[in-house]
């Protein structure tokens, strides 16, 4: 009846992150529910009362329903799921990382060099997210020296690269992944 979630990431942890919205939301409405029973109060008269405070309490905490509907952005867009590496800058500083978990109000993602860095949700909908986990095609420039006495070398050299490239990267197939190496300048 129920789809296997064991084999999607994605799809168990939106299942699991809605079920526990659900859960406390059902929670919130039996607290007030007893409230009402409790002080002798109509529930709609209760449930008036939390609406004005969380109307209160929405207009002071615009940052806060900013990083929740950024988190629920990036659960049902998917630009990355945990255990991706992504790259993005939000303001001046530039992170890089692996994402460990997605929040409905932060990120949190491990730099290179191990630390923890977490990030509000509301900054992946105002910042361009390179997945480099989903990057089918890389650029790698090199320079490699070479005398301005062995320029005749050149063309020499370069042909040797691809072959180079052709023989000893198994994964490399010109047809589907084409490479180009090319001489770029002088000095």
């Amino acid at each position: 009846f129920l789809p296997s979630l064991k084999d999607n990431r994605r799809q168990s942890y939106v299942v699991n992150r809605f079920c526990s919205v659900a859960i406390w939301t059902i929670g919130v409405l039996i607290v007030c529910e007893m409230f009402s029973i409790f002080f002798k109060v109509p529930l709609s008269s209760t449930l008036a009362f939390g609406g004005v405070g969380g109307l209160a309490i929405g207009l002071s905490a615009r940052d806060i329903a900013a990083n929740f509907f950024g988190g629920m952005l990036l659960l049902f867009n998917e630009p990355f799921t945990p255990g991706d590496m992504v790259t993005f800058r939000t303001g001046s500083t530039e992170v890089v990382g692996r994402v460990e978990r997605v929040g409905w109000g932060q990120t949190k993602i491990r730099g290179r060099d191990t630390r923890p860095t977490f990030v509000p949700n509301s900054h992946f909908v105002q910042a361009a997210v390179t997945n480099m986990d989903r990057i089918t095609h890389r650029k790698f420039d090199a320079i490699v020296p070479i005398r301005f006495q062995d320029q005749g070398l050149l063309e020499k050299v370069v042909t040797r690269i691809k072959e180079r490239l052709r023989s000893n990267v198994p994964k490399l197939d010109p047809l589907s992944q084409p490479f180009r190496v090319s001489f770029v300048k002088i000095g």
